[in-house]
């Protein structure tokens, strides 16, 4: 047999198939990849590092909307930060019952507690102020709940490009044959 005769080659549309796999398979799963840390962690803190913090996948329970959370509690003087995945954030039964009812991307909402005794306390428009997370007053204890789903690990101060960097990589892989082998 000859050389030519025994190279390999893959048609076109067998790696558009493979490339497109690749770009369904991560597309769907990129909502399940959130940062999972707390403030008392080094690099977790308000500034989050991005060299010391990964995004880790999401394993809890299924729920219908996936989204990465971060939790911002004020006790007294000290603020702690916390990041996780939503369906792993309902697993603990306290977070499950304080966590707020309605869940968005890019809301900011105070816990179900929090909700209850401002509620209580407050009338009119600074109840609206607060509800809205408007108002913080440095005295006031609260525990604030961030929701977001449009990138995978959108729970940081910063934004990773991850998704758009392999969306890129995958449109320019050529279409042509793999080189011979």
């Amino acid at each position: 047999m000859h050389a030519a005769n025994t190279q390999r080659t893959m048609k076109p549309g067998g790696l558009l198939l493979i490339k497109t796999t690749f770009l369904i398979s991560f597309v769907s799963a990129s909502n399940f990849w959130c940062y999972n840390c707390s403030s008392a962690q080094s690099g977790c803190g308000p500034p989050l590092d991005i060299r010391t913090q990964h995004w880790r996948y999401c394993s809890g329970v299924p729920v219908y909307e996936q989204m990465c959370v971060k939790i911002i509690e004020k006790v007294n003087d000290q603020i702690t930060i916390t990041r996780g995945c939503l369906s792993d954030l309902l697993l603990t039964t306290q977070i499950r019952l304080d966590v707020p009812r309605v869940r968005r991307h890019g809301y900011c909402l105070y816990s179900v507690s929090n909700q209850r005794y401002l509620q209580q306390h407050l009338r009119g428009p600074e109840l609206a102020l607060w509800a809205m997370g408007v108002l913080r007053p440095e005295t006031e204890m609260y525990k604030l709940y961030c929701f977001c789903d449009d990138w995978p690990g959108c729970n940081p101060t910063s934004t990773p490009y991850l998704s758009l960097l392999l969306l890129i990589i995958t449109a320019v892989l050529p279409l042509g044959p793999f080189p011979s082998l």
